[in-house]
């Protein structure tokens, strides 16, 4: 009996700890691409909230992001669950933020879960978070300068000849986005993983993702066991991906969607350092 409620009890703090016990990831990111006043800038990817709580008004999430002084923000997506969200935390969380650095922001698929995805972009924008879907902005330093662009989740291209036509709409919109953009590194910011070989394809710089959850369950010697729109054992649910000469970065996110809980899977926020390498 004893031990069984010790075993009963472990387990429950391995899933409060899994949820709640933020971490902080660093990656270092070399392209002799990246203009030379851009050496050492640092940037932040917060991904899939799903609404979930770090102290009260985000304060832990904030003060890890704050901690590592970032010259821009990048949400990629699912700041809602199920296009539902509080008007209030999201108040909090964009007045936080925007005082630390600039944010930006491109939506996910539970954003566009339903139609009031233009309130929540317009809500955004009232507090000075530049929201990127299909659009792209110019970061100068100088005279040198970085883009920043953002391809909205293509649920939101919904076509009513399925999920095939939806995709091919937004790879349209991807080629065209990508095309408008000129020869300057640039950083995507696009919820969905799993399309790697087309943001490779077109050539952009870096790439920041989520929407897989780092497999929500994570095994040891195995790892993510299971990702949204890419089934058992994804290939690509967290770390750094490497294909020719673009890098994409999976953010293991902070909450969860439907599945509630996180096994041997920490929230995660993500610190990138951008380094400008010899030609």
């Amino acid at each position: 009996m004893v031990i069984g409620m010790a075993a009963i009890l472990a387990f429950a703090v391995l899933i409060f700890l899994g949820g709640n016990w933020l971490q902080t990831t660093a990656y270092e990111i070399r392209s002799s691409r990246i203009p030379a006043p851009f050496d050492g800038c640092c940037v932040v990817q917060v991904s899939d909230l799903h609404k979930q709580r770090f102290g009260k008004h985000q304060f832990r999430l904030t003060r890890a992001i704050r901690n590592a002084r970032p010259d821009l923000i990048a949400i990629t997506g699912d700041l809602t669950y199920l296009g539902s969200w509080n008007a209030k935390d999201i108040e909090y969380l964009a007045r936080q933020l925007k005082d630390i650095a600039p944010v930006f922001f491109v939506s996910g698929n539970h954003d566009v879960h339903s139609d009031d995805l233009p309130r929540l972009l317009d809500q955004l924008r009232g507090y000075g978070i530049q929201v990127l879907e299909g659009e792209s902005t110019v970061i100068s330093r100088g005279t040198e300068s970085i883009t920043v662009a953002g391809i909205q989740d293509p649920r939101a291209f919904r076509h009513q000849g399925g999920m095939g036509r939806t995709i091919d709409r937004w790879k349209a919109a991807l080629a065209s986005l990508r095309e408008s953009l000129g020869d300057r590194y640039t950083v995507l910011l696009s919820h969905r993983p799993e399309f790697f070989a087309q943001y490779a394809d077109l050539g952009f710089d870096l790439v920041l993702s989520g929407h897989a959850h780092g497999g929500q369950i994570r095994l040891p010697f195995v790892g993510a066991l299971y990702a949204p729109d890419q089934g058992w054992l994804p290939r690509y649910a967290s770390g750094i991906h490497v294909r020719g000469e673009t890098m994409m970065i999976v953010s293991r996110g902070l909450g969860n969607s439907w599945f509630r809980i996180r096994v041997f899977n920490r929230p995660e926020l993500v610190v990138i350092r951008l380094r400008k390498s010899a030609d």
